[in-house]
């Protein structure tokens, strides 16, 4: 479903989609349940203050994620093989356990922009911490684009099945405040050059 919506560099809001938030100049969704009952996420940000090459030089950087998402613990390249990138990382929530996911990450042109899409790796690697969960699906891409007026539109879009047992409200805190706080980080990180 996640891949559909991440054909086109800048898709509209998707159908079914329910508004959870607006807040810091984005717009927050939900969209209708996969079969195994996860919710994926779509946010539409416009961001005057900022360019694509300032986001550039964040987003394409899949290491140092860790250094400015409190959700990512840790990442670690651990080989790159043409436009692809395989990043092992650890994923951190209070009340859980921690998550871990070797994604395969890329970045693609898009008009006026970029596209930073990653899925699960087909090769997993074994867990740093053995107290740690295997995230069985984790795809997404952010893309961030040029306004003609200036400034950035961004969507990101998200869908995340953690794994184990994650109590409903922890869930429901992720696609809502959670995500509303790594687009804060994101933006504050940007802005702080």
């Amino acid at each position: 479903m996640l891949t559909l919506l991440l054909a086109t560099a800048l898709a509209a809001v998707p159908p079914n989609a329910r508004l959870t938030a607006s807040e810091n100049d984005c717009t927050f969704y939900a969209l209708p349940a996969n079969a195994n009952g996860v919710e994926a996420v779509h946010v539409d940000c416009e961001w005057p203050e900022l360019t694509v090459v300032t986001l550039d030089a964040l987003l394409k950087k899949w290491e140092a994620h860790a250094s400015y998402f409190s959700a990512v613990a840790k990442a670690e390249t651990l080989e790159t093989k043409g436009e692809v990138s395989r990043v092992h990382q650890r994923h951190v929530a209070s009340g859980i356990s921690d998550r871990e996911v070797t994604l395969d990450m890329w970045r693609e042109t898009v008009e006026k922009g970029y596209r930073y899409a990653w899925k699960n790796s087909g090769s997993q690697e074994p867990l740093w911490d053995k107290s740690s969960v295997a995230c069985p699906q984790d795809e997404g891409a952010w893309t961030v684009v040029a306004l003609p007026r200036g400034g950035v539109r961004i969507n990101y879009d998200l869908l995340y099945e953690p794994g184990g047992w994650v109590p409903g409200f922890v869930v429901r805190w992720f696609q809502t405040s959670g995500i509303v706080t790594m687009l804060d980080e994101l933006r504050t990180r940007a802005n702080a050059g």
